[in-house]
């Protein structure tokens, strides 16, 4: 009991989407990002020193992966237990296959021994540093036909309180936060779930979950945590932290005890720029100006634009191409198409009202009296004044 048992606890790498431009090798820049992030992993396990590595689901993409994709986590998993590391790989609900055989029975059936693929709920015992750890598996596969609170309240009966203990499982705990991709998951009523407190009931050291791709700790003792997914999978993860959790477990007083950290990994940035250009007589002028304010060098780039019917569109082409010279990895154009109505609209630089009145002023001047460009803010300001008036009378 004298030396740390170090593991490794990682999930949602999902491993084997091909979104985003092709890269180097002609690789789609989500699943490079996504080998880039995992080879980290497998990097830091060698350096550290790592006993164990619990992967909670979710690593593929798909049930039927693709021969690249197979192949790439084949090389991962190969570069770790070449260093020592025993793997305990969890299905999660993306590594069921609609039928047959779930992809990572390859590894059972090759009699690879350091790799334990757990489609199965059950205890296994693991000799680490002459200390038995006790690793409890739920995979996803095993939730649909029996409660999660029955099955982990038998495997429980299993657990030797003396030695160390882990359970991992793939599941949806109430009341945890969301990141952007998770927000359908609170919506599925048959997905499922647990709730924080079944945890302190239990026996276990630490809790390794999978699922939910925002890190965070759900509970402190015993130690429930969200590794998150490993990559930035969206713009809706473009502020969350992406990487995996360290742990070493010592006997210390009589008791195990567990000191972790996050441990990031270099992860695609995301940035969201919002432009408005209603009522702008060169809307691709405005979001050029605005962009060139920007350094978008790697970035993955979206541009919302906020434009009424009536609003002149901009030169998309243009602006992709600017973008794209600025080093962008990738654009993306969404546009927010608003409807005119009577109230103000504050964020204007013209500074004019919504309604049909004004609306149709501006158009006019734009479009039949472009003598009057110079003047039409004037105009329009004198023509509110005079709606004013009238509307307080």
């Amino acid at each position: 009991m004298g030396e740390k048992i170090r593991i490794v606890h990682s999930a949602d790498w999902h491993l084997g989407v091909m979104s985003g431009p092709r890269v180097a090798n002609e690789l789609p820049l989500m699943f490079k990002s996504v080998l880039d992030a995992a080879n980290e992993l497998a990097n830091f396990v060698e350096e550290n020193n790592v006993d164990l590595v619990i992967l909670s689901g979710d690593i593929l993409n798909r049930g039927n992966p693709a021969p690249l994709v197979l192949n790439s986590l084949s090389e991962i998993l190969k570069k770790i237990i070449d260093t020592g590391a025993k793997v305990v790989f969890l299905i999660g609900n993306h590594e069921v296959p609609g039928w047959g055989e779930h992809p990572l029975k390859i590894y059972e059936i090759l009699g690879i021994e350091d790799i334990i693929v757990a489609d199965d709920a059950t205890v296994y015992n693991l000799e680490l540093k002459n200390t038995e750890m006790q690793i409890a598996t739920i995979p996803y596969n095993t939730l649909h036909n029996i409660q999660f609170e029955d099955i982990v309240a038998e495997l429980s009966k299993e657990i030797n309180p003396l030695n160390p203990s882990i359970l991992v499982t793939h599941i949806f705990v109430r009341n945890a936060r969301l990141s952007g991709s998770d927000h359908k998951l609170s919506l599925y009523e048959y997905e499922p779930q647990t709730y924080p407190d079944i945890f302190l009931k239990l026996p276990f050291d630490y809790v390794a979950l999978g699922h939910i791709h925002k890190y965070q700790k759900i509970l402190a003792r015993p130690i429930v945590i969200y590794p998150g997914s490993i990559q930035r999978m969206n713009f809706s993860e473009a502020m969350d932290e992406k990487g995996f959790i360290y742990a070493e477990f010592g006997w210390k007083k009589s008791r195990w005890n567990i000191e972790w950290r996050f441990q990031p990994v270099d992860t695609l940035r995301y940035r969201t720029i919002d432009i408005d250009i209603r009522y702008q007589e060169n809307p691709t002028l405005i979001i050029m100006k605005k962009i060139e304010s920007y350094k978008l060098l790697n970035e993955m780039v979206r541009i919302k634009i906020t434009r009424t019917q009536r609003d002149l569109k901009p030169n998309i082409k243009v602006i992709r191409k600017r973008i794209t010279d600025m080093g962008a990895l990738y654009c993306k154009i969404d546009y927010n198409t608003v409807t005119e109505t009577l109230e103000r609209h504050a964020d204007s630089k013209v500074g004019i009202e919504k309604g049909d009145s004004i609306s149709r002023l501006h158009d006019y001047i734009t479009k039949k009296r472009p003598d009057l460009i110079p003047e039409r803010e004037e105009l329009i300001n004198v023509a509110k004044d005079i709606l004013k008036s009238i509307s307080r009378k």
